[in-house]
């Protein structure tokens, strides 16, 4: 792994670091979220579908996320986003009925899916023509799997 000035490591590693950040930070969240709800005295299977119901929500989001993207909406987009999955991880704790809970766990899923779409498509829009741009995307993949781990 190479970081001479021109390698796509360190022109974007602030990039990356955000990626990291808001996926290690959507992690953390679904660490913490079956344990709480056990809890709450909530079946394991409800348990389940409501940690499903984030994924499915983020995978059902980003095909809106990348037809709704253009540079100019970007950083519109990705506030909006990470401002609804900041609310709603933010409203979790107060939740009192496992409705609640779905509601909070698929809005975070879908701010979730249209932040990691938009930052990826901002991103590629940034990369200048003489830019390794596998590489560059090996590394943004790679900051995704880093916040998860």
């Amino acid at each position: 792994m190479t970081t001479s000035a021109g390698s796509p490591l360190r022109l974007f590693a602030r990039a990356y670091l955000v990626v990291a950040a808001t996926t290690a930070a959507d992690g953390l969240i679904a660490l913490l979220f079956a344990p709480y709800l056990a809890t709450r005295a909530i079946s394991l299977d409800l348990i389940g579908l409501l940690l499903a119901a984030h994924g499915l929500a983020a995978l059902a989001s980003r095909l809106p996320a990348g037809l709704l993207y253009r540079p100019q909406r970007a950083r519109r987009l990705l506030v909006a986003a990470l401002g609804v999955a900041s609310v709603a991880a933010g409203l979790l704790p107060q939740a009192d009925h496992p409705l609640a809970f779905a509601m909070l766990r698929l809005a975070s899923g879908a701010a979730f899916g249209v932040a990691t779409t938009t930052s990826m498509a901002r991103f590629m829009d940034t990369l200048s023509p003489g830019v390794d741009r596998p590489r560059a995307m090996g590394y943004y993949s790679a900051s995704l799997a880093l916040g998860l781990t």
